[in-house]
C-alpha cells in the first residue's frame, strides 16, 4: 500500500479538489483500490461532496421507484454514474475522516485501515502547524 500526501501550507489552492480527481483517476483509470483520508474536518470537503453524492443518489433512486420524471441535471447525473458503475462495478473508493469515532486521530488506525487498499490519499488541511501531520507525513511515499 502507497501512502500519497496532498499539503501545502495555504488554504483554499485546490488540495481537496485534487485529492478528488487523483483519486478518481487511480480508481477509474487504473483500477486501484483507493482510501480517501480527509484530515481537515473542520472543512470537510471531501465527506461534504461524499454525502451530497448518496442524497442525490437517493432522490434519483425514488423517482425511479416512483415513476417520476428525472429534472435535468438529475437526468445527466444518474446516467453518468450508471454508466461508471457498470464499467467498474468492482473498483473501490472509501472515505474517511481522521475525527471519525473509530479513527479518533489515530493515525495508526488508519494505517491498519489502509493495508486493504492499493493508495491511501491524505488530503491535509492548509495550514501544518500541528506536528503530528508532520511526523506523519515523513513516512508517506509522496
Amino acid at each position: 500500500m502507497k501512502k500519497i500526501s496532498i499539503s501545502t501550507q495555504k488554504g483554499g489552492v485546490g488540495k481537496t479538489t485534487i485529492s478528488i480527481i487523483l483519486a478518481n483517476r487511480l480508481c477509474f483509470q487504473l483500477g486501484l483500490s483507493v482510501l480517501l483520508v480527509d484530515c481537515d474536518p473542520p472543512q470537510s470537503s471531501i465527506i461534504t461532496n461524499k454525502n451530497t453524492e448518496q442524497n442525490l443518489l437517493e432522490i434519483i433512486k425514488q423517482k425511479k421507484k416512483n415513476n417520476e420524471l428525472l429534472e435535468g441535471f438529475e437526468k445527466t447525473w444518474a446516467r453518468e454514474f450508471e454508466k461508471t458503475v457498470s464499467e467498474h462495478i468492482n473498483h473501490k473508493i472509501d472515505v474517511i475522516s481522521i475525527d471519525d469515532p473509530l479513527i479518533n486521530w489515530d493515525f495508526k488506525k488508519i494505517d491498519r485501515l489502509a493495508t486493504n487498499y492499493d493508495i491511501a490519499i491524505y488530503d491535509f488541511p492548509g495550514t501544518l502547524e500541528d506536528t503530528k501531520f508532520l511526523h506523519e507525513m515523513i513516512k508517506f511515499d509522496l
